[in-house]
């Protein structure tokens, strides 16, 4: 799944064609924590390019590093997903999508797939 800051990010990431998470800010809880972990296998985190979204970066991927494969995409300076187009979106993203191996203990190998199941029925998502 692809963390974002807000639901402008959310929507943004969903039109390009991700399963996304909006925090609806920087800042990350241990309730969001533990819904992430429950319900994903691995997130790709792309907050804002600004200072608040480079600490909340550092913040969520030392929260979640250790419970789950995480990988960030770092935006530009001043940057925001909402900003980008469709087709810029799905170019950063997909460097970081594919992945091979869960690194936590006991996990399974899997490998992201471009479904849209919504988080809420309970299932593990990529």
């Amino acid at each position: 799944v692809i963390v974002v800051e807000g639901f402008f990010d959310a929507i943004a990431v969903h039109q390009a064609g991700y399963p996304v998470v909006g925090l609806m800010g920087s800042g990350f809880s241990r309730h969001q924590g533990e819904l992430l972990v429950s319900r994903f296998d691995h997130a790709v985190i792309m907050l804002d390019g600004d200072d608040a979204g480079r600490q909340g970066t550092a913040a969520i991927h030392t929260a979640l590093t250790s419970r789950m494969g995480v990988t960030v995409i770092s935006l530009e300076n001043g940057s925001q997903p909402d900003q980008l187009s469709p087709d810029r979106l799905r170019t950063l993203i997909t460097g970081h999508w594919n992945y091979t191996r869960d690194t936590r203990p006991g996990a399974e190998t899997r490998t992201n797939r471009s479904d849209h199941t919504s988080a809420l029925t309970g299932g593990r998502q990529p």
